[in-house]
């Protein structure tokens, strides 16, 4: 943190503005007293730095107990929520990472049903819109979402058989 800081005071005074470090998914600290005490640590360091102007940092999470954690102490935080895009937005934003990415544009009709799959959820957009073939990516992404969800609710599928098809039915949705 030391050598970030005397970098960080360096490029300072040499672009006239701060620099910008972003820590992502600090939701993985653990979720004990270790985990938030480094997280309140890195805090203090960024209100001190965002203060001095040399450094902002961002923190990303996608679980509420970081936010939680931090909001207790701060004083100079700002909480920005980023939502999924909507349907129109969704295209556009497909339509620009495709052509950023150099592949060719994608037919209306896969385009449509892919983004009907994904919705408009970023980071699946990003995958899904970089992907040669946006409709087998869409349906792989829906597949590991739905493995992932059936591994956290519990089910037993040999004996949950009517339950299992009414998550099914719900995941179609």
């Amino acid at each position: 943190m030391n050598k970030l800081e005397k970098v960080a005071l360096r490029c300072a005074r040499v672009r006239g503005k701060p620099l910008v470090l972003i820590i992502n998914n600090v939701h993985f600290f653990q979720n004990n007293d270790d985990g938030k005490h480094m997280l309140l640590q890195l805090q203090q360091k960024a209100e001190a730095w965002a203060a001095s102007g040399i450094l902002t940092m961002v923190f990303s999470s996608d679980d509420f107990w970081p936010f939680h954690v931090m909001r207790q102490s701060a004083s100079r935080m700002h909480v920005i929520s980023i939502y999924d895009l909507d349907p129109r937005e969704s295209a556009r934003a497909s339509r620009r990472i495709r052509r950023s990415a150099g592949r060719p544009a994608a037919e209306p009709e896969a385009a449509n049903e892919a983004l009907s799959l994904i919705g408009g959820r970023l980071s699946y957009l990003n995958k899904v819109s970089k992907a040669k073939d946006v409709v087998q990516m869409a349906k792989h992404l829906l597949q590991v979402e739905t493995g992932w969800l059936l591994s956290q609710i519990g089910l037993i599928p040999d004996c949950d058989d009517d339950v299992m098809d009414e998550v099914q039915r719900f995941l179609q949705y």
